[in-house]
């Protein structure tokens, strides 16, 4: 058993046997796709299945509607909101509505500029994170998209 960076895990034994799969499929409809108007509704499914390692198997369920207004050709606002939930083995391990205002600044054919802001509503759903780290989170943040092609 290995931490991110390769090392062997202190009080873990490895096996050849050991080794894992990892599935992602996901999805998104246009409801809406206009010059000014803008709105879908995405999935996306995450899912790792260890071999002998079960206690790792990881799933991830998520469910996005995004809502999106052009104020001028190039500066667009809108919000995103749906729901994230997370399963460790067989266990519900947390979930969390979201919700994200954005603001985009489209450059021509080659980048894009977004401007975020995520409130999600965390409630872990089994131990040693139940009860004890439920609550909002509150996460802006900056990027840069660049086109290549």
């Amino acid at each position: 058993t290995l931490d991110p960076s390769g090392e062997p895990l202190p009080g873990t034994t490895g096996d050849p046997a050991d080794g894992a799969v990892t599935f992602r499929a996901g999805g998104r409809y246009d409801l809406v796709d206009s010059a000014r108007w803008q709105a879908d509704v995405e999935y996306d499914f995450y899912q790792t299945l260890h071999f002998r390692l079960q206690d790792f198997n990881l799933r991830s369920n998520r469910v996005l509607g995004t809502a999106g207004y052009a104020l001028t050709p190039m500066l667009w606002t809108g919000v995103q909101a749906g729901y994230q939930h997370y399963a460790l083995g067989s266990e519900a391990y947390s979930g969390a509505p979201v919700v994200i205002p954005f603001v985009s600044l489209v450059e021509g054919g080659w980048g894009l500029t977004q401007l975020v802001y995520q409130h999600a509503q965390v409630s872990y759903f089994s131990k040693p994170f139940e009860n004890v780290r439920d609550g909002p989170t509150d996460t802006a943040g900056l990027s840069q998209t660049l086109y290549w092609g």
